[in-house]
């Protein structure tokens, strides 16, 4: 290789590591958005199990639907949240992986995924996915979440499903988010927090009744948790870009010493032969 080809090669593969770099600081302000949102919704939403719980704990389970199950389950939706971009490191294959063990073990019935990657595989591998909206992966909102929850609501409402799965990836820490898979409905007392031995012998009165409030309250916990579950697989996408650019940042940084290196020797090398041919020359002259 000459040294115009490793000069060429070295200024490549600089352009290549501001890109990286600058990849890295758009995904760390990313994740640090998505985390602030999820900190401030987090108190309201757990405010709101608990004011569930309390209400379970005062009242007959069997009077409030939407946490005991309906017998045998026959027919399971499933919520898969994945990126709209690549670049992330294992991040997409880990959780399609799971998503396709999961529909595997369940006898699911309707599938809605949220992210291009995910949505462009299950497509390509022949799976009959709604595609009625384009959910999108980036900036995940809050009136996303209620638009996926209003249509799971429907469809168990009606008997088309008997349970509903989410597979997303949770946050844990900006090192370390695993693929999980959560039901959200029908709920249940132990998701709530509520134990059998716990329950209140006093029943409350709820106006205009517990199911009502119950109704309400499930609603905006379960699309609670969908933005939870939105929110921290965006988080869980950038922080895996932040940690596979800052890899290919320091991959360009010794390649760029490797490459220094090696034109440091060629000219090295080019130096002594012009030197040798000078001292032949003169050897030849005299």
């Amino acid at each position: 290789m000459s040294e115009r080809d490793i000069k060429r090669r070295i200024r490549s593969i600089g352009e290549v590591q501001k890109i990286t770099r600058a990849m890295y600081l758009i995904s760390s302000a990313n994740s640090q958005k998505a985390k602030d949102r999820l900190s401030i919704a987090d108190p309201y939403f757990t405010r709101i199990q608990e004011t569930m719980k309390e209400l379970i704990e005062h009242t007959d389970p069997k009077d409030i639907s939407l946490v005991t199950d309906n017998g045998p389950k026959r027919r399971a939706g499933i919520i898969v949240i994945t990126g709209d971009k690549g670049l992330c490191g294992d991040y997409n294959h880990n959780i399609i992986n799971l998503a396709e063990k999961t529909m595997n073990e369940l006898r699911y019935s309707y599938l809605l995924v949220v992210g291009a990657m995910g949505r462009d595989y299950f497509i390509r591998k022949g799976y009959n996915i709604d595609t009625t909206l384009p959910y999108t992966a980036q900036d995940p909102t809050y009136a996303s979440a209620v638009a996926i929850s209003n249509i799971i609501f429907k469809f168990y409402r009606q008997g088309l499903l008997d349970e509903v799965f989410i597979v997303y990836t949770k946050y844990i820490t900006s090192f370390k988010h695993t693929p999980t898979v959560l039901r959200v409905l029908p709920l249940d007392q132990e998701s709530l927090g509520v134990k059998e031995r716990q329950r209140s012998h006093i029943m409350l009165k709820y106006v205009p009744s517990p199911q009502t409030v119950f109704k309400i309250l499930a609603e905006s916990y379960i699309k609670g948790v969908v933005y939870g579950a939105l929110v921290e697989s965006y988080a869980s996408e950038q922080t895996a870009r932040m940690t596979a650019m800052d890899s290919a940042t320091k991959n360009a940084e010794d390649l760029i010493d490797k490459f220094k290196r090696l034109y440091n020797k060629e000219r090295q090398g080019k130096i002594t032969r012009e030197i040798s041919e000078i001292i032949s020359s003169s050897n030849v002259l005299r």
